[in-house]
């Protein structure tokens, strides 16, 4: 006669992940779909125990022109803009990490990325590159097709060149 042994397993369902997620929050916090982006985010999508990166790019190439009028500028009155322009965009930043804080998503890192205007995608591309990232997180201008045609989709670009997975909030 043959002897059968069974061999119980006991699965936990109701046990959660504990696992971080790198999230990479890309948003512009001076406009209006980064609210709507985080909040989406908090609501939908992510955990207390991700590790969230709000990364921003600043874009530091503007032209000092009024008209046919160029104004003068020196080095100094630059560098003490492009300083109040980060403080500017930091302290929002920093709200927005409150934000999330409140929520209790407490692992929240701020990143401010330099960039000419027209590299900015490139940038945000470069910076994911070189750091582990889950997924990135971003907003949607939800631009018409003639204005995607002709200015392009900062959104549809990023997500053709970056090796994560990308979730677009419209």
């Amino acid at each position: 006669m043959c002897k059968v042994e069974r061999l119980l397993f006991t699965v936990n369902l109701t046990r959660k992940p504990t696992m971080t997620r790198e999230i990479a929050l890309a948003i512009d916090p001076e406009s209006e779909e980064a609210g709507k982006t985080v909040s989406w985010a908090k609501e939908n999508f992510l955990r207390k125990t991700d590790h969230v990166n709000l990364i921003t790019v600043l874009c530091l190439d503007a032209e000092f022109v009024d008209h046919d009028y160029l104004l003068a500028v020196d080095e100094k009155d630059i560098l003490e803009m492009e300083e109040k322009l980060k403080n500017e965009v930091k302290s929002k930043l920093e709200n927005f990490r409150n934000v999330l804080n409140t929520d209790g998503i407490l692992n929240v890192s701020i990143v401010l990325l330099k960039s000419k205007r027209s590299d900015t995608c490139k940038r945000l591309i470069e910076h994911l590159g070189t750091v582990h990232t889950d997924c990135l997180i971003m907003g949607s201008r939800n631009l018409s097709s003639w204005k995607r045609l002709i200015i392009g989709s900062f959104s549809d670009y990023i997500q053709s060149h970056v090796h994560c997975s990308v979730l677009l909030v419209k």
